[in-house]
Parts: structure tokens; sequence; C-alpha cells
């Protein structure tokens, strides 16, 4: 009986360890590095996998995985390669931020080499723009949609004929979350197996996907949220305090430091000045960022709508907001009219919208007249 269960127990061992196999990873260094520490980080955790110390200008890690594992190459706490993590003898090329010497890597070096050819072609056609040419505005969107979708035919070829590997979880950390909220994201997130789920970014998409087509989604009614020192004298605001009160309201998710945030707020005033009244409101909420510095910004900006400050992750994790600025639009009621506006088509959804909403009182007997 105990020959039998040893046996077994020997068994169960080379079975538990016949999949874990070892790996080097090899990466030239600054020589001023030396001395330092170089992590191996796994992007499913983003905690260290492996660390080893800089010596003679080489960075070398030895070890044993039982699965291959999406990685980030860091020194100095920042990212210098994102490469995979699996047996066999890796090169980290620093300089490129690529690696080889697997089948993975070489594969996934060719993907990102494709990658970049599509950003280089793009940046080439961006420079020969007429930045004076009435329609700049308009190139550049074609352009960029030019380049998304050259990026998402790159993309869903690798991750289709490689599903299931590391290189398709690389794929769709970086695609998927593009397609939130679109009809395409279905057909994205169906080469998603379960090993990929264990990568946050994923996870993450599929989730916010979700949220925005339920709460986010035109024809759904808002969802209230509170901050308790939202208002400007630190008093709690609640979105419920303009949506749903019988007025269109703009509502504009920005932060301080957000560039484009601020790019759109000409294109705010512009349709404040016009329309501000009795039928429709604008509201600034302020995520991502400190009390102060949105503050400051509120001032500079000389912004005179209302405003909900330090809302931090509340909203955009409510809305499954990913990118800022998102600005949508509420019905009077408190449903959503739209999403994801921005400069010309903005203004223009505001225009057509409210037109006809906010009739002057004197102009009503002519009205009438004109009626009879």
């Amino acid at each position: 009986m105990q020959t039998k269960n040893l046996l077994g127990a020997a068994v169960l061992l080379l079975s538990t360890t016949a999949c874990v196999q070892k790996y080097t990873v090899t990466a030239e260094c600054n020589a001023d590095n030396d001395g330092k520490q170089a992590y191996i980080i796994d992007m499913a955790t983003d905690e260290p996998f492996d660390s080893t110390l800089i010596a003679e200008g080489k960075a070398t890690f030895n070890g044993k995985i039982d699965e291959a594992k999406l990685c980030r190459f860091y020194i100095n706490n920042r990212e210098t390669a994102i490469f995979i993590l699996e047996a066999g003898n890796i090169t980290v090329d620093l300089q490129n931020r690529v690696a080889s010497g697997t089948a993975q890597n070489d594969l996934l070096e060719k993907f990102a080499n494709e990658q970049k050819s599509t950003q280089d072609a793009f940046r080439t056609k961006y420079g020969e723009l007429d930045r004076d040419a009435e329609d700049f505005r308009a190139q550049v969107e074609q352009l960029q949609n030019e380049m998304m979708d050259s990026y998402t035919e790159v993309s869903e070829r690798y991750i289709k004929e490689n599903k299931g590997t590391r290189v398709a979880t690389f794929g769709l950390y970086y695609w998927l979350p593009t397609l939130v909220g679109s009809d395409d994201f279905d057909r994205a997130a169906s080469y998603v197996t379960p090993a990929d789920l264990k990568y946050k970014n994923i996870a993450a998409a599929i989730e916010t996907d979700k949220i925005k087509k339920t709460v986010a989604k035109p024809g759904v009614m808002f969802t209230d949220f509170t901050i308790e020192d939202g208002n400007l004298d630190g008093t709690p605001a609640s979105l419920s305090d303009y949506v749903g009160q019988g007025k269109y309201v703009l509502v504009d998710f920005w932060a301080s430091w957000c560039g484009p945030c601020r790019a759109e707020y000409p294109n705010i005033k512009e349709i404040y000045e016009q329309f501000a009244g009795d039928n429709f409101e604008i509201v600034s909420v302020a995520v991502w960022d400190r009390r102060d510095a949105t503050l400051q910004a509120i001032q500079e900006l000389q912004l005179p709508w209302p405003q909900i400050v330090n809302a931090g992750k509340v909203p955009t994790d409510l809305y499954g907001i990913q990118g800022i600025p998102q600005i949508m639009l509420f019905g009077p009621d408190g449903t959503i009219v739209a999403t994801d506006l921005r400069g010309e088509k903005m203004k223009q959804l505001i225009a057509d919208t409210l037109q006809g909403e906010a009739v002057p009182e004197e102009a009503a007997p002519e009205a009438e007249e004109s009626a009879e």
C-alpha cells in the first residue's frame, strides 16, 4: 500500500513539474545602471515576477515558468520594453523596445513593427496637411479613422491567427479598450480566452463596455452620484441637482491637466453664450484631479457655468468613462441624449436639439397672428 502511495506521489510530482520550464532573459544596459535593480513585471498582476542586479552593463534573469506571461521590463521605475516571458533564451533590445529568441517574441516583434508602420504612415500624412485649410479638422479626423482601420486590421489578424497565445493577449490588451461602446466590440471580445481575462486591461474593457451599453447608452435614464464636497463652497453636490430638472444639460467630464479638455472650452463657451437659459444648462464635472488644481483651472479658464469638483473616479466608474473629455447631453427628463460629443459635431447637435425650444414670449402673439 505504501509502495502504491509512493508511486502515485512520484507520478503526481512528475506531472506537475513537467510543464515547468526554464527561461533566461538578457538585456544590454547602459553601464551607468550597474548596481541598479532591473525587474520583470507581470502585466496580469502589475507585480514584479523576477528581479536582478545589473552588472557590467547587462541584466540577466534565470528562472522557471509554468506558462507564458505578457511582461514589462523595468529599470529605474521606468518601462523599457514589453515582451513575452516563456521558456527559452530571450534577448531584450531596450533601444528598440522589443525581444527576440523565442517563437512568441519573434512573432510579437513582427506584430509591433506592423503597428509602428501604421503610426509612422499617419505621422507622415499628418505632417503634410495644410493647417490653414478650412477643413483641416475634418482631414485630421479622416486620417485618424484611416489609421484606426489599419490598426484594427493588423490587430485582428494577429489575434485571430494566434488566439490563446500571449501574442493575442498583447493585441487584445491594447485594441479592446479602443472599441469600448462600439458595434465592433463584441466581435473583438469573441477572441478573448480565460487566460486573457487574467489581464486587468482586458477584463476592465469588457466590464466597461457592458456599462456603456446599459448605463451610458442614449435613451437610458441618468445614474445619479453625490460628491460630498463637490460644490465650490465645499458642500455636497449631486448630478441630480442639475440633470432631470426640466432642462437639457450638457455635462462635461474633465480635468485641469487634460489638454484636449481645455481645447474644447472655446466650443463649450460658444454653446453656453448662445443657448444657456430656461431650457439649457452646462455643468462641468472634474474627475481624476486634485481639488486645488481644478479650482485654479476654473479661475484661469473663466468658466461661468456650474461646477462639480473633486469627483475622482466616482462618475467615470458609473458611466464607464475611460478617457476625457467625455461630454454627454441629457434630456429634460434625465435620459441620455448623446455621448462622446466634441467640436463641431457637439455644436451642431445642441443647435438641432434646441431649435424651437426657446421661443421668446414677445414672439408668441406674432406666431398666433401668422397662424390665423
